[in-house]
């Protein structure tokens, strides 16, 4: 796509999609047209033509969320339902542990254990001399 003039091209940015088109030298036309795989900001999304090359430069409604490829297919609407789950810990044990609730368990379990030795002693003294 070299040398495009911009008065020729027609562009659309939406929230979920990209549709350019422009002639080409050889009496044919270019069209691209993108599903995205998540919303963008189509106000601050910004289409340059160069003279050998074009750039997009879209903004993500959700700031810091990655993803996996530009376009939406049904493969990549399954990793965006995965996504939303609470994250899962790599491990290379067959059986999956909840780390989260172990966690939990664990800070339950020390709120209930009964103090020992001089923190026993301790504890004693200051309930009698309150």
């Amino acid at each position: 796509a070299k040398n495009v003039n911009d008065a020729t091209v027609q562009k659309e940015i939406l929230a979920k999609a990209i549709d350019i088109s422009f002639p080409t030298g050889d009496d044919s036309d270019y069209n691209l047209n993108v599903d995205l795989f998540d919303e963008i900001i189509p106000e601050e999304s910004v289409v340059n033509f160069y003279k050998v090359k074009i750039e997009l430069k879209l903004k993500k409604k959700v700031d810091g969320k990655q993803w996996p490829t530009l376009e939406t297919s049904e493969l990549t609407a399954t990793i965006q339902d995965v996504t939303t789950s609470k994250p899962e810990y790599p491990s290379s044990s067959k059986t999956k542990k909840d780390w989260s609730q172990i966690d939990h368990d664990i800070e339950k379990e020390m709120k209930n254990d009964k103090p020992e030795g001089d923190e026993a002693l301790n504890g004693l003294f200051k309930e009698i001399y309150k």
